[in-house]
């Protein structure tokens, strides 16, 4: 993650070149740092920490977060929220594509923003295999297996989801969302990527929530191509 590469660079009194962002991913997003973020307000908010600058000059690895528990010093924790929360602020033009999506669903009344965290990637990653067929467990386990910086291959489904390591299920959300009393006619944003297995999986939460919307087809290109589907 970005805040760990500027823990990093204080740690080790180096200078930080303006991240590049994955576009190998299964996200497949070709959109750069200043497509998504200020470039000038990040390297601004952290002039006082460290330097930063926008040329590449090398490649770091790829972080996976774990700086968080290394029991680090209070001075680069609060750096790293620093970084996360004050220096990553969205370029004006997602700011305001953010503030007109807003608007637009709140003008039909309350509504849920929902993140299912039930993508391809993400149930891979974390092994997480409940209420999945054979067929998709077997396809995710060879994901996981086959991308190299994921360093944690083999995993243990139950025991994963018995720690509370897994994303709810879509229809476990669906009777979740029930219970706490959301009537049926609740407007349901998805705020995610693709749902692993579609339709075969959203059935019962839609059945429950008729009004669910799931993320946009002009959007499905990245970041940078946003703004056309929205004028």
């Amino acid at each position: 993650m970005i805040c760990d590469m500027v823990a990093v660079a204080r740690i080790i009194n180096a200078t930080l070149v303006i991240p590049e962002l994955d576009k190998e991913s299964f996200w497949q997003d070709t959109s750069n740092f200043s497509d998504v973020f200020d470039e000038d307000h990040f390297i601004n908010a952290l002039e006082n920490d460290i330097k930063v600058v926008k040329k590449h000059i090398i490649r770091a690895a790829k972080s996976d977060s774990h700086l968080a528990n290394n029991n680090l010093p209070p001075d680069i924790q609060k750096l790293r929220c620093r970084a996360c929360y004050e220096a990553l602020r969205f370029a004006p033009r997602i700011e305001a594509i953010g503030k007109l999506l807003v608007n637009r669903m709140r003008a039909n009344g309350p509504y849920i923003a929902l993140h299912l965290w039930f993508e391809k990637d993400m149930l891979a990653f974390s092994g997480c295999t409940h209420d999945l067929s054979r067929v998709e467990a077997d396809e995710l386990r060879m994901i996981r297996e086959n991308t190299v910086y994921w360093k944690i291959k083999d995993i243990d489904s139950g025991e994963q989801r018995s720690k509370g390591y897994c994303p709810l299920t879509p229809k476990e959300a669906g009777i979740f969302l029930s219970a706490l009393g959301y009537p049926s006619n609740t407007p349901i944003y998805i705020a995610a990527g693709e749902i692993y297995g579609g339709d075969s999986h959203m059935a019962d939460l839609r059945s429950r929530y008729s009004l669910l919307m799931s993320k946009l087809d002009p959007y499905a290109n990245g970041i940078s191509n946003l703004s056309d589907g929205l004028k």
